[in-house]
């Protein structure tokens, strides 16, 4: 079982790392294949995640990527998931809800401090 679980976390990060890459060379479409069959491996996996809603922006889906982004504050709900969030849902004009994430993610304290 564990080298099942090993080789699933192995082929999450190729597809990770290849999406990732080819989001570096404008190849959004491609991004969003690898990103998206990662997230059918794993759906927490916080990079994947993340890094589709870019791929998904600059082909200008920009309302495509809140899912993404409600997924990333599901998993890890701390100031810079919220701020990413907020940034998510200013570029969709939704300014009310980018405002309370803003809000939200400024009452988080940052690396533990207060």
């Amino acid at each position: 079982m564990t080298n099942n679980i090993t080789s699933r976390e192995e082929e999450v990060e190729k597809l990770f790392h290849s999406g990732a890459a080819k989001r570096e060379a404008k190849q959004y479409e491609e991004s969003i294949a690898d990103f998206t069959k990662a997230l059918n491996i794993n759906p927490n996996h916080i990079p994947s995640n993340m890094q589709i809603t870019y791929s998904l922006s600059a082909l200008g889906r920009n309302k495509e990527t809140l899912p993404y982004a409600d997924k990333v504050i599901e998993i890890h709900p701390d100031w810079d998931t919220y701020e990413f969030r907020a940034a998510i849902k200013k570029s969709i004009g939704d300014l009310e809800g980018a405002e309370q994430d803003y809000k939200i993610a400024w009452g988080i304290p940052k690396d533990g401090c207060i």
